[in-house]
């Protein structure tokens, strides 16, 4: 099969990493083209080097620019994913003899009202031009808000869980700690992701604020770059942790980060799924995610990780504190959280079941 897949940017998010990692698979038999609008691809030596890469710049003249390009390319499947590439591929593909998937990686966009407009946009081309697109759901509850906000199909909606693929980096974590400049003796909360509103991360600073004088050798590390980020390191320094904060920027390499940290955190107020939960569980480390429908598809409760209510900090510091004082019980939790991620979510198994949704 021929396979264009449309993305907005090739950086290093959830769904640009899971694009990289399951195309792997893919490009050993089928033919991948992939063509993004935003930003620099600093994702793009992560893909097989048989996969061609386009760039359309984002303007005025993208939606003709794209349509021409699948014209030319002649795919048996396009493949949308995130806001810009799903609504511009969409439309672009209309009335081509081409399979059309889309994959929902979320629930809200903005989180604000601009969000209705986009629904509204999704739920016109679903019911018209893109009746017959597969939607592919990251979570259940996706799914739900695919059937009831944008109005696809029931039988053109599939559930299908992020994967990440399974990593051997032949180290201890003394070693990964040197190779990414954590002193051995901390005790290392992390937290990988955008530094953007939906995840919240002020309320992980506000917890590290209640901890400080609580858990010896603190530190916090923040992985990732967004607007808010500004923002966060003056909170850090009004609460006075600035020298327990660390902002480490965007990694080429989070599976070290994982794997050099005692506990994960991830505080969003609305969550799809999660994929760095997946890449915490990998790493044997355990979790603690707001208690949101993603999440709890993936965490039970004290089994694999924990659950708070979001925004609480004072309920997500006392568990960070659980994890801290009870080690024990913190290498259990983790180690069920690798026994999900072998059982449930390795990549290869993701690679299949996509597959199978395009071939059926």
């Amino acid at each position: 099969m021929k396979i264009v897949h449309i993305i907005t940017g090739l950086d290093f998010g959830g769904a640009e990493r899971l694009l990289a990692n399951f195309t792997k698979y893919h490009a050993l038999n089928h033919e991948i083209e992939i063509i993004y609008f935003k930003g620099f691809p600093r994702l793009k030596d992560e893909f097989n080097a048989s996969i061609k890469i386009h760039y359309i710049p984002l303007n005025l003249s993208t939606p003709l620019k794209l349509r021409k390009l699948i014209k030319h390319i002649k795919p048996d499947i396009v493949h949308t994913h995130l806001g810009h590439s799903d609504l511009l591929g969409l439309w672009a593909s209309r009335g081509l003899n081409i399979k059309l998937f889309c994959t929902m990686h979320n629930i809200w966009f903005k989180w604000n009202y601009k969000d209705y407009l986009i629904f509204t946009l999704y739920y016109i081309l679903f019911k018209t031009i893109a009746s017959k697109c597969k939607v592919i759901c990251i979570s259940k509850i996706v799914a739900q808000h695919v059937i009831n906000t944008l109005g696809v199909k029931k039988e053109n909606v599939y559930v299908v869980y992020n994967g990440v693929p399974d990593i051997e980096l032949n180290k201890n974590k003394s070693e990964i700690r040197q190779l990414v400049n954590i002193e051995p003796y901390k005790y290392v909360i992390l937290f990988v992701g955008r530094l953007e509103k939906q995840k919240s991360v002020h309320t992980l600073l506000i917890a590290a604020a209640e901890l400080k004088n609580k858990i010896p050798n603190l530190k916090v590390i923040i992985l990732g770059d967004g607007t808010l980020k500004e923002h966060l390191i003056q909170l850090s320094k009004k609460l006075e942790i600035e020298n327990i904060i660390e902002f480490r920027g965007v990694s080429q390499n989070p599976e070290l980060y994982f794997a050099a940290s005692n506990v994960f955190i991830l505080p969003s107020v609305f969550e799809g799924l999660g994929i760095v939960i997946l890449e915490a569980f990998r790493a044997s480390i355990p979790v603690i995610a707001s208690d949101l429908e993603g999440p709890r598809e993936l965490i039970k409760n004290g089994f694999n990780g924990w659950l708070f209510p979001a925004g609480d900090h004072k309920k997500l510091s006392s568990l960070i504190l659980k994890m801290a004082e009870e080690p024990e019980l913190s290498a259990k939790v983790g180690k069920n959280g690798f026994e999900s991620f072998k059982n449930k979510f390795e990549i290869s198994n993701y690679a299949k079941q996509i597959e199978l949704l395009y071939l059926s």
